[in-house]
């Protein structure tokens, strides 16, 4: 039994002398062991690198064994050499000298432990090159269909010692979680069906995950998921932003890797619920995933979509393109212009400020260059009387025109009231039910509960109870410029702490919602 012990303290001794300080990764253990309840930190430790646990435990004595793994008996590397430098390795074949097992244990544990590969992907998706350069011996694996994705090490075998090592993505971002962690949260989104349904319970998870899991979320990342505002794809990019950053400091195999998912992903419109999708005329929907874009991409909130914003509407064979401006209650220069397009069912939005450099406007300021998300938030509470009073003085200085509406996309201000529906006409209260379904999609269950339940809040009634319009109190039949029927309903709901006035109107022939408009800021 002594003898059993000594080989087995041997063992412990050995791996311990081996571990490299990983200070990154050893803070992400801390952290990610520190968060988890008691009962649920040993499973975590078989699932972290040999290093990253040594550390976690500071110094206890705790038996450190590697996975358990089959090494072959022909494991080889190519022959020595001596004017090949480790730094232009690149994948080679044929290799013929033998490599011993700890080298070999140690190289394919690291891309499981480390960088966060199954042992099955390890086994089948890479190939291994081993090369040795006097008496270290440099490493090397490569994704087979990606021979560019190249990690490399420098080891020395006969003190059981890995002097360095390198991955093909890392890119010295300050807030990098680590390749574990960026795959473990891209596996999973894949597997559990989150990136291919999008739906919110997905958009939920993905979020649950990220918020216990994950790194550190971008805003939109963070904003989107709980708003439904992104797409997979574009939930997909902010992943990545978070990760790595920018994407002008990727390397080119992240810019692959992120490529290579994000094609592989349905087209934005096969996320939506087919609910969603039946509730909307095909133009009201284009808006409302335009709406959804600015949320995501800007960090816009529900209510700040309200300030209120003038919609364009046009299309072609290749997509769409939706416009959302302000119409003048606030200064349209500053507020700048939000463009959405659809092209093959991928969304890209863009802000007419997105060349101004962001700290100009990030602090909140009502500053004369740029109003972002941090201005239009001041606009919807504290600052609302201020903004409005310089977006008046800025008006008249600068002579600005009240926006319009465009292409129908807006019907609000543009339809003509109609005395009695027709006989084939959808009742006020088949509308209502249509609208409630789109004001779901919009504010929630509860909101539209609110606005149409049985205990409803205050509807706006300027324009409804008229005596010669048929109307259930907050109905009426209106008609616009291309001769459609609509049910115009009116609501009033307090969104995220502002009171939203708007109005949906649902076509009374088909039943689909043809708009969903609303305002923040009153009207006028």
């Amino acid at each position: 039994m002594r003898n059993k012990r000594n080989e087995l303290q041997q063992i412990v001794d050995e791996r311990l002398s081996s571990l490299q300080w990983d200070e990154w990764h050893s803070r992400a253990v801390l952290r990610k062991i520190s968060s988890r309840p008691s009962r649920a930190r040993r499973g975590l430790l078989p699932r972290l690198g040999v290093a990253a646990a040594a550390v976690a435990v500071m110094g206890a004595a705790v038996l450190l064994a590697l996975p358990r793994m089959s090494v072959p008996d022909t494991v080889t590397a190519t022959q020595p050499s001596e004017t090949l430098s480790f730094e232009v390795v690149l994948p080679t074949a044929a290799p013929e000298t033998t490599v011993d097992p700890w080298s070999w244990q140690y190289v394919t544990s690291c891309m499981t432990e480390v960088y966060g590969y199954t042992q099955e992907e390890v086994d089948t998706l890479f190939d291994f090159a081993f090369v040795w350069q006097g008496e270290t011996l440099s490493a090397t694996a490569w994704v087979k269909e990606h021979p560019t994705w190249v990690y490399s090490w420098e080891l020395d075998p006969a003190g059981k010692e890995c002097l360095s090592s390198d991955t093909p993505f890392k890119n010295g971002y300050v807030y990098y979680p680590g390749e574990a962690t960026v795959r473990d949260g891209l596996r999973a989104a894949i597997d559990g069906g989150w990136l291919t349904r999008w739906q919110r319970e997905d958009q939920t998870a993905f979020l649950q995950w990220l918020q216990e899991w994950g790194p550190t979320m971008t805003s939109t990342l963070q904003s989107g998921l709980e708003t439904g505002g992104l797409t997979a794809a574009q939930a997909v990019t902010e992943y990545f932003r978070s990760c790595f950053g920018d994407e002008s400091t990727w390397t080119q195999p992240t810019q692959e890797w992120h490529d290579e998912i994000v094609t592989q992903l349905p087209a934005a419109s096969e996320n939506l619920e087919e609910d969603t999708a039946s509730v909307f005329s095909q133009e009201a929907l284009a808006v409302y995933q335009a709406r959804q874009a600015v949320k995501g991409k800007y960090g816009l909130t529900t209510a700040a979509l309200g300030i209120p914003y003038v919609t364009s509407y046009t299309s072609d064979d290749s997509g769409w393109t939706v416009t959302l401006a302000c119409d003048g209650q606030l200064n349209r220069r500053l507020v700048g212009a939000y463009t959405v397009t659809s092209r093959d069912g991928t969304l890209e939005a863009a802000w007419s400020h997105d060349d101004v450099d962001p700290a100009l406007w990030q602090d909140g300021s009502f500053n004369e260059t740029a109003w972002g998300w941090p201005q239009l938030q001041r606009a919807l509470g504290e600052g609302r009387e201020e903004a409005a009073r310089l977006s008046n003085e800025i008006n008249q200085r600068e002579n600005t025109p009240i926006a319009t509406h465009a292409n129908g996309a807006s019907v609000w201000n543009s339809t003509t009231m109609v005395t009695f529906p027709r006989a084939d006409d959808l009742s006020p209260n088949e509308a209502h039910s249509f609208a409630r379904a789109a004001l779901e999609v919009y504010f929630g269950a509860e909101a539209a509960l609110e606005a149409y339940g049985e205990e409803a809040a205050e509807v706006d009634a300027h324009a409804i109870n008229t005596a010669s319009v048929q109307n259930d109190g907050n109905a009426q039949m209106v008609i616009d410029g291309q001769e459609v029927r609509m049910w115009e309903l009116s609501f009033s709901l307090e969104v995220e702490g502002v009171r939203c006035d708007g109005v949906v109107f649902v076509n009374a022939q088909t039943g689909l919602v043809e708009a969903v408009e609303y305002t923040a800021l009153g009207n006028g």
